[in-house]
């Protein structure tokens, strides 16, 4: 028999699930909300005292009583925003309500409501089965782009977008794997194009699905095709609601829990030096963080050295979203002589903006938490994230080990959506 809190809510994996608007209940900046098809469970809960981080959502049938509601928990990783009333938003499907908290700041109040049942308070439980601390304003993030994949890639992938199986993969680490869950919320950056059912997958799989525009690459020209959207990545940094995002590379997989990456000494505050040029200090930001790590060469040792240590690789970064910082990135887009090469448009833009000798320059995380083209010495050394293809690696001898990260992925969904 299946433990009660290990059962799936039978709307998940129906053949239509319930399409509640993730994205739009994630970020209380959104000043409305698309009405639901289906009907809407609005009770409000005065009194509640949240700090802004992250919190469960429960989904349970109607007819529960509170004990098997509390053993039908189902938690997904959302940010809310600190406020003394909460709205308890839903709608029902089948026999089950998926229900999320949201701020009644901006909430949607309906004219008519399904129900004036008297729920009982939800406790605010924000710790895992680890015991891992929620963080106030930090969320792990990836990024899914229209991009073309070669045919080859897909066939190594089987038959899939290598891309979207490796930002399901990162949802299931980061939200649901024993090992690297955490309570920290994931977000999927998607520009318009993005096929419809990828998101609906990923938002089922548990991630805050966010759908940005396309940032206007004004003189970035790269003659990569599969590179054209990443510079849609700059969205990122107009994410205020949170303090810090990890970004994370789509082809990365964890091979323990990051959530101390945001604790790296690289990760803190920094002062905007002052000697920069007039128009930059006029731009720039008073502070910045920007934390990654140069890149490993194909055969290196562990600890890894790294050939070029002044060239930070944009596959995993920390930042602090800054409107200000947005603005001068688009501004460096649209000089009429670049200085920097568009060819990896996004990573050659935050190389220039963070050179080494210049105001805002990039720091150095520490080598256990990311390689490229990682070995099976870094495995065994303890490295926490592998910048590496699962479907193609650089050493084959890793090959089996990444695969599995995908089939344990599926396997676990396999298992709930049946």
């Amino acid at each position: 028999m299946v433990h009660p809190s290990k059962r799936t809510p039978s709307c998940i994996g129906q053949t239509h699930p319930p399409q509640l608007p993730w994205s739009a209940l994630s970020y209380p900046t959104n000043s409305h909300l698309h009405q639901p098809n289906h009907p809407i469970l609005l009770q409000s809960f005065d009194h509640l005292q949240c700090r802004r981080s992250t919190i469960p959502i429960p989904i349970f049938g109607p007819a529960m009583n509170w004990p098997e509601l509390r053993e039908r928990i189902f938690c997904i990783a959302i940010g809310c925003i600190a406020t003394s009333t909460l709205f308890l938003v839903g709608r029902l499907y089948h026999d089950d309500v998926a229900l999320s908290l949201l701020s009644k700041a901006s909430a949607w109040i309906p004219e008519t409501m399904h129900s004036t049942a008297k729920l009982p308070s939800i406790p605010l439980n924000t710790q895992n089965s680890n015991d891992t601390p929620a963080h106030d304003g930090y969320a792990f993030a990836t990024f899914l782009g229209p991009r073309h994949i070669p045919a080859k890639e897909r066939v190594l992938a089987g038959h899939e977008d290598p891309y979207f199986v490796g930002a399901r993969i990162l949802a299931y680490q980061l939200l649901h794997a024993p090992d690297t869950k955490s309570n920290i919320p994931f977000v999927v950056l998607v520009p318009h194009g993005v096929d419809e059912e990828k998101k609906r997958r990923l938002q089922a799989d548990g991630a805050i699905v966010q759908e940005v525009d396309r940032v206007d690459p004004g003189n970035v020209v790269t003659t990569q095709e599969r590179w054209v959207d990443v510079i849609d990545k700059f969205r990122l940094w107009q994410m205020t609601q949170f303090e810090r995002i990890a970004f994370l590379d789509a082809d990365v997989v964890l091979l323990k829990r990051i959530d101390k990456l945001f604790d790296d000494p690289a990760a803190e505050l920094q002062a905007t030096a002052q000697e920069g040029n007039d128009w930059e200090a006029n731009v720039l930001p008073s502070h910045y963080v920007l934390a990654g790590s140069a890149g490993t060469a194909p055969n290196h040792d562990w600890p890894p050295e790294y050939p070029f240590p002044w060239y930070m690789n944009a596959g995993v970064f920390v930042l602090r979203p800054d409107l200000k910082l947005f603005d001068y990135y688009m501004s460096l887009m649209h000089l009429p002589d670049l200085p920097f090469d568009p060819l990896f448009p996004e990573q050659n833009l935050l190389f220039y903006a963070h050179r080494g000798d210049g105001p805002m320059p990039w720091r150095q995380i520490d080598s256990k938490w990311v390689t490229h083209k990682t070995t099976v010495k870094d495995i065994k050394g303890g490295v926490h994230i592998a910048h590496e293809h699962f479907w193609e690696p650089q050493h084959k001898s890793v090959g089996a080990f990444l695969m599995g990260k995908k089939k344990e992925m599926e396997k676990f969904w396999a298992e709930r959506d049946a």
